[in-house]
């Protein structure tokens, strides 16, 4: 009789677990436009830093297509991760800093060029370096520019990197 009533309350619990996986997998809300043209960047992309650097980066979508993971090299031997995703009617972005810290930016111009500008940061003291902003410049399929902002000790310090799309 025990082993029934196991076998019946397995049977009766296996809807209702498949139900809540069917939403907790449902599809994501639509996404803001800005988020949907960095989706397009998806691929490896070889560039060139200021000062002659090469740089790689490479976009990968995760989480069902709600966040967008960028793998950055600016130079040999420093990776940084970048994860931008939708919030709301925006898109933010955190970078995962070789510094060791996570600036989180938000996207405050919308167009060809995406301008993210500092919201918020973690793990990070004043007076220590930090990424303030990045603009990511579309300029079309197979292009990209990113002008980062590092600001430390009250100076800004631009950087710009050009990618072109690894066919």
């Amino acid at each position: 009789m025990k082993g029934l009533f196991v076998i019946l309350a397995v049977l009766f619990a296996t809807p209702a677990f498949a139900g809540e996986t069917a939403k907790e997998h449902a599809s994501p809300a639509a996404a803001p436009a800005a988020f949907e043209r960095l989706k397009g960047l998806v691929g490896a992309w070889q560039g060139v830093g200021e000062g002659g650097e090469n740089s790689t980066t490479s976009f990968e979508l995760m989480s069902n297509g709600s966040a967008l993971m960028e793998r950055l090299v600016p130079m040999a031997g420093m990776v940084m991760v970048n994860l931008y995703h939708p919030d709301g009617d925006a898109v933010v972005m955190t970078h995962y800093c070789a510094s060791g810290n996570q600036p989180r930016m938000r996207c405050a111009k919308d167009g060809a060029s995406l301008a993210f500008t500092l919201a918020d940061i973690t793990n990070w003291k004043k007076g220590e370096a930090r990424m303030s902003a990045v603009t990511v410049t579309l300029i079309d399929a197979d292009h990209m520019r990113q002008d980062w902002v590092t600001d430390e000790a009250g100076k800004s310090t631009p950087m710009t990197m050009e990618f072109v799309r690894k066919k």
